[in-house]
């Protein structure tokens, strides 16, 4: 009986199928999957239209194979992003980093006084005036100290980055 069933109606199962699918590999697979699963529900179904339940089956199973693609879709995207993302911030993580590393190195080469009122004015976030009282020395000393070393700190890291540039 199955084996009729099947000779009889696995042409209409598979167009059903490739109607939807467009790919004639796919369509075999859903429906020799229609089949399976009608061969191993065999002892508990007994539909009145065989044709019009397995062709309703095909859709399902058509179906079910888009959710699954889409699904699948969505993952790809998500691992996607979220690896470019991570990607993303080991790099400005590193690059962070060396311009850090960098910038300590110029500021270690710059003269003790313009050393002292740079890291007083950038790490501390003092005022010239603050720092002119504890240097002990005038606001516009402490201006010209900071203009001086913010000139020294461009120079070399220019210079750096033109020779990573060449």
């Amino acid at each position: 009986m199955f084996k009729e069933i099947y000779i009889k109606y696995y042409p209409r199962v598979y167009a059903t199928a490739y109607s939807l699918l467009r790919q004639r590999e796919k369509a075999e697979d859903v429906a020799q999957s229609v089949f399976l699963r009608l061969w191993e529900s065999w002892d508990t179904i007994s539909p009145e239209n065989v044709e019009s339940y397995l062709v309703t089956m095909a859709k399902h199973a058509v179906l079910n194979e888009w959710r699954k693609n889409a699904v699948h879709a969505r993952y790809r995207t998500f691992l996607k992003e979220r690896f470019q993302e991570s990607t993303d911030n080991v790099e400005e993580q590193t690059i962070s980093r060396q311009q850090h590393t960098l910038l300590e190195k110029a500021i270690q080469q710059l003269p003790a006084r313009q050393q002292e009122a740079w890291r007083l004015s950038r790490d501390k976030g003092m005022t010239y005036k603050e720092i002119g009282k504890i240097m002990k020395i005038s606001r516009s000393t402490v201006k010209e100290l900071v203009h001086k070393a913010i000139q020294a700190l461009k120079s070399s890291l220019r210079s750096f980055w033109s020779y990573l540039l060449v």
